[in-house]
């Protein structure tokens, strides 16, 4: 006998992943158990690291705690046991995985087989949980139907109408698994029948292709008798429009076609795209009037460029520093229309004055122009926004301003909160405009009576006033997309308008840059690279307290005075908010046993080095200190010196109100700025940074100073006075 069937691998069975969802606990402990739970061929171990590998979310947090090892396994295993073998839960989600089904809003196949996979699965989950499902066929049945989309409710209802006596969730689910296989057979049959339309038209096309290459005769340029039409000849797109007409007229060839045969006036072809007249593009002569003696002549343009040709002018002037580069462009031949309107704001003097505003619903914010803020007097607020626009250009808004806008007609005010800008956008419309060539209804206001003249725009009035202006009532003006709509400012006039063949003009756009701008940027970066800081000119009265003042000890460090002011007498008591602060220090250091002993041994190592004194009942009298400093332990675990610092209050207010910082006069700043060290790090490969221990207190301070720098702690569990 064969053994090939014998040796066929058959697929890895991959394990179920469960995330902690009571749905899916069931599912997993059976596929669980019959894989690896009951599998007397792994070891405890290995189960354990199946079961680890298998859970995530709640689940895996159920077990954490537990190591990997053969001991825990079973443990493990029986935690998500009793974890999960809730069936009062596992019941309750079923149900409620039910209620809580997607309704359909429209015939869906997908949407339906969702549906009854949902309540299929639930209803026999919850029958193995040991429910009696097969006495809910009313409620189950009242349920799916709520969730069915009007038209297979509706095909429910005359079925469920045939149906003679009790109807059962079967009756619901045999109906829903036709209607279902319905749905699939006219899904395929429109596929069908897009693809069949899809090839056909594909079809037509090529043959239309085809016909048309058939009937193409094989043309001889004119001029170099190449395979190409003139039009598309190199040599004769090379020469200047003036030097082609002379051209057309030697080899006697159609004005407006380029093609020989016939006529110009005969000719049946288009006409000039720039000036409408009877001649071909390729020969029409610009009439820019002088232009700079230095002229850079562009290379043919291509194909698709010959309808809209481009002269680029370039001036390169020697004996400045400057760059011009001026692209001259012909307009489209054809206006779009921005709805414009005339309202009135009340100026600083609350007299009204006219701002022309344009209606614009994609703008998110209100937009005003500078100068009719100057000229309204209007108060502005500082503010730090940044806007951004077509092609993410960004910029920064410093001013706000608030005010009413109101209508000219019914007198209606609205309050809008603008944005300051230098300049809002160009004059709208960008050319003038024959009000003649619109057929405007007879005895309507007009929210701007000269729309049609270029105008500077003074504010934008952004979507979220937009929509509140409009009122009912918009009207048509011919077919070619122009209408007028009625607003609480008045009637609005929007759309394209088709220019007459008669209108010729060119937009010159010029894009400058000067070195002296360059310049100003260099300047800055100069400033900011030049990290050298000048001595200070005349010493103040710190450094000159310092100079006379400073010693040194017979181990040769430093001794120096503090800088004190006359006031240092008007100290008030500060030993009572010195020992509450300190009460509420031993408080916090009770509940943490770490950061006491890392404070009882930073004190006693401060005592131990001499950097404090015990002030004793006699020196407390003799001396009569003014001020106990106020201190508090910090702890930074990530420090290599010092763990645990003390934080003296220097600040701290007496009873007089004055505190020790008060009665100190205030030096120069010497060390370097955050800005000049970072810019120092950038001249230098290696660079070391570290932290002096106890650098401060290498320096002492006089003894007759000291009586101003005193603070309270307990030692040996005596409240005690020390001096630093």
């Amino acid at each position: 006998m064969s053994t090939i069937g014998q040796r066929v691998k058959l697929p890895t069975i991959e394990l179920l992943t469960f995330d902690g969802s009571y749905n899916n606990w069931v599912k997993f402990k059976d596929t669980f158990e019959s894989l690896i739970h009951h599998n007397v061929s792994l070891t405890n171990i290995e189960k354990f690291y199946y079961l680890n590998s298998s859970v995530k979310g709640n689940a895996a947090r159920t077990i954490q705690a537990l190591g990997i090892s053969e001991i825990n396994y079973l443990l493990a295993w029986g935690t998500l046991k009793a974890r999960y073998k809730d069936f009062k839960t596992l019941k309750y989600h079923h149900v409620r995985s039910i209620y809580e089904i997607q309704s359909l809003a429209k015939e869906s196949l997908p949407g339906l087989r969702n549906l009854i996979d949902n309540t299929n699965n639930n209803l026999l989950a919850l029958k193995a949980l040991g429910e009696p499902t097969e006495y809910w066929d009313t409620l189950i049945i009242y349920l799916v139907v709520s969730k069915l989309d009007t038209n297979t409710q509706r095909e429910w209802e005359r079925r469920m109408s045939s149906i003679q006596g009790n109807v059962f969730v079967r009756d619901l689910f045999g109906f829903l698994e036709n209607h279902c296989k319905y749905l699939e057979r006219i899904t395929s049959d429109r596929l069908m029948l897009n693809r069949s339309a899809t090839f056909m038209e594909a079809k037509l096309n090529k043959n239309r292709t085809v016909t048309t290459h058939v009937e193409n005769l094989r043309v001889l340029c004119s001029l170099c008798k190449g395979d190409h039409q003139l039009h598309s000849c190199s040599s004769f797109l090379r020469l200047s429009p003036t030097e082609r007409r002379a051209k057309v007229q030697e080899l006697h060839v159609c004005f407006n076609c380029l093609n020989t045969g016939h006529r110009s006036v005969d000719c049946t072809r288009g006409i000039c795209k720039k000036c409408s007249k009877k001649h071909n593009t390729l020969l029409h002569v610009d009439h820019v009037g002088n232009t700079s003696s230095s002229v850079r002549t562009n290379p043919p343009p291509s194909e698709n460029q010959r309808s809209n040709v481009n002269a680029h002018v370039v001036s390169d002037l020697s004996h400045e520093s400057l760059t011009v580069q001026t692209i001259i462009s012909n307009l489209e031949d054809k206006v779009t229309m921005l709805a414009t309107a005339i309202v009135h704001i009340k100026d600083n003097r609350g007299v009204k004055q006219e701002c022309r505003v344009l209606l614009d619903s994609g703008s998110q914010s209100h937009f005003i122009s500078e100068a009719l803020v100057n000229k309204l007097g209007l108060h502005r607020d500082r503010i730090n926004i940044r806007v951004s626009g077509i092609s993410k250009l960004a910029r920064n808004i410093e001013y706000q301003i608030h005010t009413n806008i109101i209508s000219r007609f019914n007198g209606s005010n609205k309050s809008v909160s603008c944005l300051v800008l230098p300049t809002v956008t160009e004059n709208v419309p960008n050319r003038p405009i024959d009000s003649s060539l619109i057929p405007m209804p007879t005895k309507i206001m007009l929210a701007d009576p000269q729309f049609n003249v270029p105008r500077e725009i003074d504010m934008i009035i952004g979507g979220g006033l937009f929509w509140k202006l409009l009122c009912v009532g918009r009207q048509s003006l011919g077919p070619k997309h122009r209408s007028i709509q009625k607003t609480q400012l008045g009637w609005i006039v929007v759309g394209n308008l088709e220019l007459s063949s008669s209108i010729a003009e060119t937009r010159t756009i010029c894009h400058l840059v000067t070195n002296e701008q360059l310049h100003d940027q260099l300047v800055k970066f100069w400033e900011i690279e030049h990290d050298i800081t000048e001595p200070v000119k005349k010493s103040d009265y710190c450094e000159e307290q310092f100079k006379s003042r400073v010693t040194r000890d017979t181990d040769g460090k430093y001794i120096v005075a503090i800088p004190l002011k006359d006031n240092l007498k008007e100290l008030g008591d500060s030993m009572h908010q010195a020992e509450k602060r300190f009460l509420s220090l031993e408080r916090k250091l009770k509940s943490q046993p770490q950061v006491r002993q890392e404070y009882i041994k930073f004190m006693e190592e401060y005592e131990s080095l001499g950097h404090m004194t015990e002030i004793t009942d006699k020196q407390y009298l003799n001396q009569q200190i003014g001020y106990y400093l106020p201190h508090h332990a910090v702890l930074k675990s990530s420090s290599t010196t010092t763990k645990l610092r003390v934080v003296f209050y220097g600040s701290a207010k007496t009873s007089s109100g004055l505190s020790l910082n008060d009665t100190q006069f205030i030096g120069s700043v010497v060390q370097d700025d955050l800005v000049s060290i970072l810019l120092r790090f950038r001249k230098h490969r290696y660079v070391i940074s570290a932290d002096i221990e106890k650098m401060y207190r290498q320096i002492r301070v006089r003894h007759e100073d000291k009586v101003a720098r005193c603070f309270l702690r307990f030692c040996k569990n005596i409240f005690r006075a020390f001096i630093k």
